[in-house]
């Protein structure tokens, strides 16, 4: 569904999102139609959330004939709603194939480890907001190269580097070894380095104090990483 919701966990303002609805059920559906704020959605995998204009020019809203606008808070199947928005991404360079790819994450009732975001995606900012219990910040100490970690009370933790965040669970054999082959070999390589760094520095870190938290996560970076690597 296309809702309009106020953004109140990262610019503010009243916008446009897709809303992805993986779990079914009149109480669910009520509860995301009802839903005024961002902060108001369930968090993935039930639901996925992200801004209507990365897929379409906004300004086309305004033409009498959009036929998105018609269907504004309203729950459709995914073959209508793509239906009423094709007509939009073949506007917008690369609207298509970010769909697609939004869609793609959407679709899984489960959650598939590592599942990476750009750093502004609003599933990880809601996550982040939502469930953080601590962040830390880990260096590596011969690079020099910066990696923060955010512990969350449910579905795992997120990596963050630069423009990318990876959720892992907090076992690591619930990584996919499947989803890190999805990875284009762009974004992969980018995720192998961050968990690199994390895991060098959170060894670092555990030889001068004992950190549980740290300790939890490491054999799980340890078993993302490899990996990652035999993907190379």
């Amino acid at each position: 569904m296309v809702k309009e919701m106020r953004d109140d966990v990262w610019l503010g303002g009243i916008r446009y999102y897709v809303v992805a609805v993986n779990a079914r059920g009149r109480r669910f559906l009520r509860s995301v139609l009802r839903a005024e704020r961002l902060s108001e959605l369930p968090l993935p995998p039930a639901c996925y959330v992200e801004r209507l204009g990365e897929f379409m020019w906004l300004r086309e809203l305004a033409q009498p004939s959009s036929p998105i606008i018609k269907h504004i808070n309203r729950v459709m199947e995914e073959g209508e709603f793509r239906s009423h928005l094709m007509v939009h991404l073949r506007n917008r360079p690369g609207g298509i194939s970010l769909l697609e790819k939004f869609m793609k994450t959407a679709r899984n009732t489960a959650i598939r480890y590592p599942l990476v975001f750009d750093y502004d995606r609003l599933d990880a900012v809601r996550m982040k907001r939502k469930l953080s219990v601590r962040s830390v910040t880990v260096v590596n100490r011969l690079s020099l190269r910066v990696v923060g970690v955010d512990f969350l009370a449910r579905l795992g933790f997120l990596v963050s580097r630069g423009s990318l965040l990876s959720l892992l669970p907090y076992k690591a054999e619930e990584v996919d070894p499947e989803a890190v082959a999805e990875l284009d070999s762009e974004t992969r390589e980018y995720v192998r380095e961050a968990l690199a760094v994390v895991a060098e520095s959170i060894r670092d870190e555990l030889n001068v104090k004992p950190d549980p938290d740290l300790g939890r996560v490491l054999p799980v970076v340890e078993y993302a990483l490899l990996l990652a690597e035999m993907l190379r």
